[in-house]
Order: C-alpha cells, then structure tokens, then sequence
C-alpha cells in the first residue's frame, strides 16, 4: 500500500558438507520491494578451516564472490553492498516491474 519497500539480507558462501564451501547463486523472488541491501560475508568468518577444503577459487580458499542472481527480482530502484566483507557479485539485473514492463536503466541505482 505504497510507500518504500527495503529487503535487508546478510549472504554467505554455501556449505555443503564434507564437499567444503561450494560457490552457489542466490536466486531470490521478489517484487514490490524497492531497495535492496545485501551485506556479503567472508566465508572464512562463518566457517573458518572449512574453506581449506573442497572448492578453491582462484583467489585462494577464503576468496568467494557471493553472487546474486536477480533475475526474478522486480521493482527495484536501489540495489547494493553495505559492510561487506566479502565480495558481492549481482548477475543479471532486470528492469522490469511486476506488470512485466521495462523501465530505463537510470531509473535503477547500484551502490558498491
């Protein structure tokens, strides 16, 4: 009912077991929701010796993009990183609203 919607999420690498740390896309359904702010965890924070094993991104065990994929997010004006301390990677912005209509780019803010 009007106004201005902010999703506040905290994203870190995906743990899988005894396969270590494994480099998984979020892919979040949202709409309606304007703002959109992501704070993007270090694994090695959460899971210390853990990212020594399994994946090994070319940056080293503890070096992980946390990808976004926003592909069924709609409405959004901003989108960004706040107190990250990993790296956040977003993939495949949309612009379209709800009603499945494009809006111009300049209508969308990103904030790294």
């Amino acid at each position: 009912v009007g106004g201005t919607d902010t999703l506040d999420a905290t994203l870190v690498p995906e743990f899988m077991g005894g396969l270590g740390i494994m480099p998984l896309d979020v892919q979040p359904t949202t709409s309606n929701i304007e703002n959109i702010e992501i704070e993007a965890r270090d694994g090695s924070s959460f899971y210390g010796d853990a990212m020594s094993i399994g994946y090994d991104s070319p940056g080293g065990p503890d070096s992980f993009d946390i990808t976004l994929d926003a592909k069924d997010m709609t409405d959004i004006q901003r989108i960004g990183s706040h107190n990250s301390d990993g790296d956040l990677r977003i993939e495949n912005l949309t612009t379209l609203t709800s009603s499945g209509t494009a809006r111009k780019t300049e209508d969308i803010t990103v904030v790294m």
